[in-house]
């Protein structure tokens, strides 16, 4: 939760001024301070894995405390916490008390097995989650701190933090300066990523103006990639598609495929099938529909007087859209080894080969 007052960042938010924010950019929270756009327009929304997220905090927080055998507070109201003379605060998820290390931040996290898979490491957390713990440490003046990771609903790890005063005192210095950059109306370059397109898009549209970029780098690399990139896209991915097709054919379901100097490893990991429900207040209303309709049968003045429309909603109430269909989700990764001698039906790569 940031900053209603924008009197602090908050510990999601200053990951921005180190580029390592998922949410946000410096570009974007200078707007947001600079009253060019509001923290409605910037904040996340609620998907499927934040709601589950949620609702499992409180239960992975008191496990925790369970596991530790420590006695802690779970933030319940999600009170945001201001630092007394710095300008940055946070929304901690709980608190611990240790009888000889002091007091311990908690941070949960619920994630899925691929994404603490790519992303997590035995000893720690993705780089946003390193600094946001090391911000809100910075803000409870905690000794250390808690990150109790729930993966797959079903596994739970606690990952152990202590405060790094150097890297603390690059968030208080960085943090400074941004506030001194809105006081200033020092706008910040953009980055030029995806999250930022909304907010670009809001900026004045001028046709027939021409901007000279000659001298920079930055604006010949990204013209000559699009010029790489776009033409091939959609041969690209069908070429990607038919490569990964004919390696689990040839596989005959052996999971490593080595071929001369190469190598590929082929991971399925089953899926279930989900489905959306339609909503409760929606069902109710078909199927007062429905009771109207087969009660009225044999009324001579009935309007929907219809064995048709009785099916519809009837079918209408058993609707449901899959999101995902039960399978396997499969991940390709290749490697290079060494090899002796060239057969010689190795030619250089050409994309026919895979039908491209």
């Amino acid at each position: 939760m940031p900053d209603p007052t924008l009197k602090t960042l908050s510990a999601t938010q200053s990951a921005a001024l180190f580029d390592v924010s998922p949410y946000t950019t410096r570009w974007l929270l200078w707007r947001v301070f600079s009253g060019l756009d509001t923290l409605e327009d910037l904040d996340e929304e609620e998907n499927e894995r934040m709601l589950w997220g949620n609702l499992h905090e409180p239960t992975v927080f008191y496990e925790t405390l369970r596991r530790l055998n420590l006695e802690g507070r779970y933030n319940e109201d999600q009170d945001y916490v201001r630092h007394p003379s710095l300008p940055i605060g946070c929304t901690p998820d709980g608190e611990v008390w240790h009888p000889s290390k002091g007091k311990a931040v908690v941070q949960v996290k619920c994630t899925d097995w691929l994404i603490w898979k790519n992303d997590w490491t035995d000893e720690l957390p993705p780089p946003q989650i390193v600094h946001q713990v090391q911000h809100e440490m910075l803000v409870m003046d905690a000794a250390w701190a808690v990150i109790p990771c729930l993966i797959n609903g079903n596994e739970l790890r606690l990952y152990e933090m202590y405060p790094d005063a150097e890297f603390q005192a690059e968030i208080v210095a960085r943090t400074e300066q941004f506030f001194k950059d809105v006081k200033e109306g020092n706008e910040p370059d953009p980055l030029g990523v995806e999250m930022e397109v909304p907010a670009l898009l809001k900026r004045e549209y001028k046709p027939k103006e021409v901007v000279d970029l000659t001298g920079s780098e930055e604006a010949y690399n990204a013209i000559q990639a699009l010029r790489h990139w776009e033409p091939l896209a959609s041969s690209a991915k069908k070429g990607v598609d038919q490569a990964k097709a004919k390696l689990l054919a040839l596989s005959g379901g052996a999971g490593i495929i080595k071929a001369h100097g190469y190598g590929c490893e082929i991971k399925l990991n089953p899926t279930k099938e989900s489905a959306i429900e339609l909503p409760p207040e929606l069902r109710s209303k078909l199927e007062e529909v429905e009771t109207y309709l087969t009660r009225r049968g044999d009324s001579h003045d009935m309007v929907l007087d219809s064995s048709d429309v009785i099916e519809a909603v009837t079918e209408t109430l058993e609707w449901r859209a899959v999101t995902r269909k039960a399978g396997f989700m499969k991940k390709y990764s290749t490697w290079e080894e060494e090899a002796e001698g060239t057969p010689s039906w190795i030619e250089p790569f050409d994309t026919d080969i895979v039908g491209a």
